[in-house]
């Protein structure tokens, strides 16, 4: 990644390759209409947020 250096580089691929290996899928257990309207909510205020800094 430019302007990282080689370790805060692998440290951010480490720590995807993490993730990755922690998700699984549940399909049974979708979200619902009010769960997905809410995280976009609080993604909206984040982003407001940060436009206003």
């Amino acid at each position: 990644m430019k302007g990282f250096g080689d370790h805060l580089t692998q440290a951010v691929i480490d720590w995807k390759a993490s993730c990755e290996r922690r998700f699984v899928f549940r399909p049974n257990e979708a979200i619902t209409p009010a769960d997905r309207q809410a995280v976009m909510a609080k993604m909206t205020a984040n982003d407001i947020g940060w436009n206003r800094r």
